[in-house]
């Protein structure tokens, strides 16, 4: 069984999760909370790797990620345009 937290190391959105994956498998205590915390969703391993192998979830994870370059590649290269504000090396 893999938690949401393992999802997302694996490379999967919150909505993304929602969306192919639906209701968790099993709902448990979180080992460390109280009773009445917060719980952990578990998903099937077999289930999740089955949705990984469709071609939704390479079309999604493909967008996600040109988006992700997109706005790095907007970032850094409003960095890059600015003006140094330390003093300028001369040789």
């Amino acid at each position: 069984m893999l938690s949401k937290k393992e999802l997302r190391d694996r490379g999967w959105p919150t909505e993304m999760i929602k969306k192919m994956l639906g209701a968790p498998d099993a709902i448990v205590e979180h080992s460390m909370s109280l009773t009445g915390g917060p719980k952990k969703h578990l998903y099937s391993k077999a289930r999740v790797e089955e949705a990984e192998l469709s071609p939704e979830f390479f079309d999604q994870t493909s967008e996600i990620l040109a988006r992700r370059m997109e706005l790095k590649s907007k970032v850094y290269g409003a960095r890059s345009g600015r003006k140094s504000r330390g003093r300028s090396k001369v040789a």
